[in-house]
């Protein structure tokens, strides 16, 4: 059937590279041809800390893969932390009967002790008050995958000042010592070169909420990190921005007498590859030229 080739069996997926955007759990109907697939998966972002002078939310855990699949594949779209300090939810696709899933972004540091941040796809930063040692934020990758799903968030340094969360592709920004800026948010991953731009996806996933800061820190909040990732604040009263939906961003860092943003929602991207794997003999190329 190979002419005497000898190799691994041949997947043809003809699915014309179509992309499907996912912001709501449900399923994604597969074209008849398609077999293999390319998918993003981002996960809910971690809201920041509560109370007051909280860490950055830590990103959405983000993975890119390309895996088999065919039929109907049902997607689970997680949601982002709440402003009252929580961590995102996961999300995730199934195919062929395996579930990949991206892990929640990390919770930011709260106010009250321990002041860490919470690990996560990204992790949280830390958060500071008056007397305190620092207070490390949360690691990344909780999923343990690799590539990783993302980064470490900052460590508070400043007294009541703290740190950015993590990003898809970068640590969160430690603060500095006062008066200087909270942390900013780690950025997130620019993914338009697998997905294109023409179909409607946003380029950036994943950016880590900015660190809040009391009124006292001359600089301000932490910016929120590119891809998503919401700006911490200073103000009294002023709860940091919440992250974006359906990027994964990490909401920023509350200020004084404030709460954390909420984390942004999760997406799943979904696109119908057009290749053919293993080893082909001339005639076969032909027949499937010919097959159109």
């Amino acid at each position: 059937a190979n002419g005497g080739i000898i190799g691994p069996v041949n997947v043809t997926s003809r699915g014309k590279n179509t992309v499907t955007s996912k912001t709501s759990s449900g399923c994604v109907s597969l074209q008849s041809g398609t077999r293999v697939i390319k998918t993003l998966i981002v996960a809910g972002g971690g809201s920041g800390g509560s109370s007051q002078i909280s860490g950055g939310g830590g990103a959405g855990g983000l993975r890119n893969l390309e895996i088999n699949a065919s039929g109907s594949v049902p997607v689970t779209i997680g949601g982002g932390g709440s402003p009252h300090g929580t961590s995102g939810v996961n999300s995730s696709l199934i195919a062929c009967g395996t579930t990949y899933f991206a892990t929640g972004g990390g919770k930011g540091g709260p106010n009250a002790s321990p002041r860490d941040g919470t690990p996560g796809g990204s992790g949280g930063g830390g958060a500071h008050n008056a007397g305190d040692s620092p207070n490390p934020g949360g690691a990344g990758n909780a999923g343990g995958f690799t590539p990783v799903e993302g980064f470490a968030g900052g460590t508070a340094l400043a007294p009541k000042s703290s740190g950015g969360g993590g990003g898809a592709s970068a640590v969160g920004g430690d603060s500095g010592s006062a008066p200087q800026p909270a942390g900013v948010g780690g950025a997130g991953l620019d993914v338009s070169p697998d997905y294109g731009t023409g179909s409607g996806v946003c380029g950036v996933f994943a950016g880590g909420g900015g660190g809040g800061a009391e009124t006292g820190c001359a600089a301000g909040g932490g910016a929120g990190g590119a891809g998503g990732g919401g700006a911490g604040k200073i103000s009294p009263g002023c709860n940091g921005v919440a992250g974006t939906a359906n990027t994964g961003g990490g909401g920023g860092g509350g200020g004084q007498d404030a709460n954390g943003g909420t984390g942004g929602s999760g997406i799943v991207i979904v696109k119908e590859l057009d290749k053919a794997s293993g080893v082909w003999s001339l005639n076969e190329q032909i027949d499937q030229l010919d097959a159109g």
